[in-house]
Formats: structure tokens, sequence, C-alpha cells
């Protein structure tokens, strides 16, 4: 069974939390921060994914930056009771994967492991192609 990091992000982490020790597809690791530890918190689990709280939009811009300039590869998503559609367009711009909506549904959850897993594929096929092209490449000399 894979291992799956997850950071829960925001002062209201227990609920998700919770929901998450339901999931079953993937051997979760799950651990929670603030604005304050995010960075410690990041160095330490390298996760896959990041779920921030949507609270106030431009904390959660500079939390986005810091995680994504932390680890370039980590997939974020975003989470609140009620979000208007302007500011959920405004996550999906920032790169957000996806708005999750509380209270949790299992299977959200569950798709959203599965998109993040998806999208690591990809990324290692792309980056597999992109050495073979290389080693193609620089073999034809």
């Amino acid at each position: 069974m894979n291992e799956f990091t997850i950071v829960l992000v925001g002062d209201q982490t227990k609920e998700i939390s919770d929901e998450l020790k339901k999931v079953k597809m993937v051997t979760l690791n799950v651990e929670s921060a603030v604005s304050t530890n995010l960075k410690e918190v990041l160095v330490k689990t390298h996760p896959q994914l990041v779920i921030f709280e949507a609270e106030n939009l431009d904390l959660l811009k500079k939390m986005v930056n810091l995680a994504t300039n932390q680890i370039p590869s980590v997939s974020w998503a975003v989470t609140g009771k009620e979000a208007d559609i302007d500011s959920v367009l405004a996550f999906f711009r920032m790169g957000a994967i996806d708005f999750l909506k509380q209270p949790f549904v299992l299977e959200d959850i569950k798709r959203l492991i599965q998109k993040v897993l998806s999208l690591e594929n990809v990324s290692k096929s792309d980056h597999k192609q992109e050495t073979n092209r290389s080693l193609a490449f620089f073999s034809t000399k």
C-alpha cells in the first residue's frame, strides 16, 4: 500500500483529520500546521498534499507561496464551510487542485487523494520521457 502524507493547515483541522482516518486506499500520514510553523512541518514531512483552511485570502496566498516554494511539486487544496464562487475561482487561479466543502464527505477526500496520485504518476511519466529523450539525444552523436 502506498504511503501518502497530508499537511492540514488551519485552526480547525480535527474534523478533516477524523475523516482522513477512514481512508483505507493508502497509508496516510497526517500532520497539522498553522501559519507560524508551516515551513518547519513542510520540511519535516515533505507532503504530497497540503490542505489549507479558507480564511483570509491574503494569508492564504502567503502560505501557498511558502508551501510551493518549499516543495514545488506539492499539490494543494482549500477547505471551508462556505465560499462564494469568486473565492473558489481565486483558489483555482492560484493553483489549487480542489475545494472541499465542509462538512467533509469521505468520497470527496478519496477522490482528492486519487487526483494527487494520478498527477504524481503523470509527472513521473513526463520526467521519464524527458530523461529518455535526453538520453536519446545525447546517444545519437
